[in-house]
Order: structure tokens, then sequence, then C-alpha cells
């Protein structure tokens, strides 16, 4: 599973991995707050079986001016 985002993901939840990326401009489409923030990627890791369900979760900050 995968979660990409503009911001910094400052927690999330489970086995997995997340990964700190430069600016993207499609992350905030012209809303002019995106050039000070970064972009992030959050991969978990899971392994469920037949009809199992797993409840993920994710912390993340950016900036406003």
């Amino acid at each position: 599973m995968r979660l990409s985002l503009g911001g910094k993901i400052t927690q999330a939840s489970g086995e997995g991995s997340t990964r700190l990326n430069d600016y993207r401009p499609e992350d905030w489409a012209d809303s002019g707050y995106g050039t000070v923030n970064n972009h992030s990627d959050r991969t978990w890791e899971l392994e469920l079986p037949a009809g199992g369900r797993e409840t993920l979760s994710a912390e993340f900050e950016f900036y406003l001016y």
C-alpha cells in the first residue's frame, strides 16, 4: 500500500518506510503554498489473509504562508 502527498509525513502506523522528496508542483494545484513544502511517499508492507483488514494511519505537516 502506498500514500503519496505534498508535505512531510511525520508519523505513520505499521511496518514500512517513508521517503521525503523535493517539492512537486502537482501536489499544490496553483495554491501558492507548495514551493516551501516537500513531497512524501509512504509505503506499507502488508500480508493480509483473504478477507483481512488493516487500518493504516499517517500524520503529516505542511507550511502555509
